[in-house]
């Protein structure tokens, strides 16, 4: 008697079962063919980027694409999805009306019943809001609110950085510190 690695088929009430999770989830999904060609998106992908499954059936991801990550971001994206048989992370995506989001996305290779990949599914969820508030509090902690200017916590950062990498090059780095007088009164104003 041999044993497969694979499960058996779903029974009906197991598909509706799980059309019924694609159907009704709060995330993104959207399953794509090997070549990159859109399969199916729930109604949650079509609230998050204005796109009705209409309209992006047959029609490569790219169409989303903000433009705000590199080429080798998508090279290591798909390494690790070769390798490992998934992906997760955040990235940048542009909806219908051309307004950008931030998304937190897994991508996992769905193999058939050799192992092979068969297709890919996609499931995200918007989380744009999180990531600016998290911008924000980085912003607030590395710059003085009133000026603008980078504050003593970056300069620290930087300072660090800039030294690990002097010393790991065999360079040296140089300092130059600037004192103003009546600089508070200044600041005040």
């Amino acid at each position: 008697m041999s044993h497969s690695s694979h499960p058996a088929p779903p029974n009906r009430a197991a598909l509706e079962l799980a059309a019924s999770a694609f159907y009704y989830s709060p995330d993104g999904i959207m399953i794509t063919a090997l070549d990159g060609s859109i399969l199916a998106v729930n109604q949650a992908f079509s609230a998050i980027t204005g796109y009705t499954a209409d309209e992006v059936v047959g029609r490569n991801p790219r169409l989303l694409k903000s433009g705000r990550q590199p080429p080798s971001f998508y090279r290591a994206m798909w390494d690790a999805i070769v390798r490992d048989g998934r992906w997760q992370g955040e990235a940048w995506n542009r909806r219908k009306d051309g307004s950008e989001f931030a998304e937190r996305i897994t991508i996992t290779a769905v193999p058939d019943r050799a192992g092979q990949p068969h297709h890919y599914i996609a499931v995200f969820a918007d989380v744009t809001s999180v990531t600016e508030q998290r911008r924000l509090l980085e912003r607030n902690s590395n710059f003085d609110a009133l000026t603008g200017l980078p504050n003593r916590l970056l300069l620290q950062k930087r300072l660090t950085r800039a030294l690990g990498r002097a010393s790991g090059g065999g360079r040296q780095v140089a300092i130059a510190f600037i004192d103003l007088d009546g600089f508070k009164e200044v600041n005040d104003t």
